[in-house]
């Protein structure tokens, strides 16, 4: 019996001992395609060139285009357009590129060189500073990803470069370009003129607080009318426009600048401190064309607003709007009556009569708060005035209205630079009835 029970317990511990040998041996040969696979991808570089000399000059060849960069007192300028501004840490890194050139494998071919893309190759050639050079032809990348196609210095083999220089080379001439063509920040705007066609200009002003560190709004726009804006529409439209204006493409060597538009029309922004101006011509389904009026080369801008910019699209319509404190006196006149409201020696008088304060601030604020209903159009055949309301400031400017008939129950009015916009009858028809109320007490 006892041998019985020695040779069951000899049993299980063999069977054990199998039984831990196939779990072993199993979770093994799973393991060992994930092995293999990580061994594949662990790519063994191979240097194919390497120079320490500094790169002096670098050309890239395309079949649509080609650029190139010289090295001159320690900054990159493009060749054959020495004004254009370039991000040089972009070059550098394509130079770095240059020096050292890897490579995962090297073959001969055994097809044509069409099938690797050779045969219309993008062509890289780089010069040292002690003399040596290096040529790339670059063709298609692997289906893998894992790098390019290329034929190094003319010779025979056919190398997988690292996926690194192929990037660089596939790059349009614009990486390597600085495009921010202007660059304000709507905290640092303090005024914008645009000059467009005809003369015709648009300024803007930020609207400095009064006395008691109020303000009606964040911008005024002083030419060609005298309001203030919308900040949420102007924000969006102007100041969003300025920050940044960017390129999206050059046109090199352009000859006559007047053949793209470009002559009076321009924008100009400044921080108090520095202005920048740019000019900007004809509008094309590619953008609109920028100059910086130094460069020797255009710009192309997709979102350009400036060149379509109307004070209307931006403003708040009111007619005329000013601290109470900055005006000196308000003129209102009829067809047959005129009345003179002014403010001095710290009272209020109507036709040189005392008046109370409420009725001068009453009047003031309606006047100030006028908001047009709809227009403006230039194309107005305007009948007989109606009123016109006179804002004369401290400073010796004016402020004017003038309100014509329509008919209808609304007026047109006529303002500094604008006209054709309509305002409701009813807002200025009790006018006079105040007016004439305050001279009657």
């Amino acid at each position: 019996m006892k041998k019985q029970t020695a040779m069951l317990v000899v049993a299980l511990v063999v069977l054990g001992l199998l039984g831990g040998a196939y779990v072993w041996l199993k979770n093994k040969s799973e393991a060992l395609p994930q092995e293999q696979e990580q061994e594949k991808q662990e790519v063994q570089w191979q240097i194919v060139f390497e120079e320490t000399a500094q790169v002096t000059e670098i050309s890239v060849t395309k079949p649509e285009a080609s650029y190139g960069f010289v090295k001159e007192q320690n900054a990159w300028v493009m060749k054959n357009v020495p004004g254009a501004r370039l991000k040089q840490a972009n070059v550098d890194a394509l130079a770095l590129c240059a020096s050292v050139v890897r490579a995962s494998d090297a073959f001969s071919p055994t097809e044509e060189l069409s099938g690797y893309g050779l045969h219309q190759p993008i062509l890289m050639e780089a010069s040292f500073a002690n003399g040596s050079s290096l040529k790339i032809q670059l063709g298609d990348s692997l289906a893998s990803g894992g790098g390019y196609y290329a034929l190094v210095n003319d010779q025979s083999d056919i190398y997988v470069l690292d996926s690194e220089i192929g990037d660089m080379l596939w790059h349009n001439a614009i990486y390597y370009r600085e495009t921010v063509m202007m660059n304000v920040s709507q905290n640092s705007f303090q005024s914008m003129d645009v000059f467009m066609d005809g003369g015709k200009r648009f300024s803007v002003e930020p609207i400095p607080e009064n006395e008691k560190g109020i303000r009606f709004s964040m911008w005024k726009i002083v030419s060609p009318v005298h309001v203030n804006v919308d900040d949420t529409a102007f924000t969006k439209k102007v100041i969003g426009a300025l920050n940044p204006i960017a390129a999206s493409d050059f046109i090199d060597h352009p000859g006559d600048m007047k053949n793209y538009g470009i002559g009076e029309k321009y924008v100009e922004a400044s921080d108090g401190k520095t202005t920048v101006r740019v000019y900007f011509g004809d509008r094309t389904e590619k953008g609109v064309y920028v100059w910086d009026g130094i460069s020797p080369y255009l710009a192309i801008v997709k979102n350009f607003p400036f060149d379509t910019l109307d004070y209307r699209d931006v403003m708040d319509m009111h007619v005329m709007l000013e601290f109470m404190e900055d005006v000196e006196s308000i003129q209102v006149e009829y067809p047959d009556a005129i009345y003179n409201l002014t403010a001095k020696d710290g009272g209020y008088f109507l036709d040189n009569a005392p008046i109370d304060d409420s009725v001068y601030k009453n009047l003031y604020q309606k006047i100030a708060s006028l908001k047009y209903s709809d227009g403006p159009t230039d194309e107005i055949d305007f009948s007989e005035r109606k009123l016109s309301i006179t804002m004369t400031m401290i400073d010796g400017s004016t402020r004017y209205a003038h309100f014509y008939d329509d008919s209808a129950m609304k007026y047109y009015v006529e303002t500094e630079g604008l006209s054709g916009c309509l305002i409701e009858k009813k807002i200025v028809d009790n006018f006079e009835g105040m007016l004439m109320q305050a001279k009657q007490k």
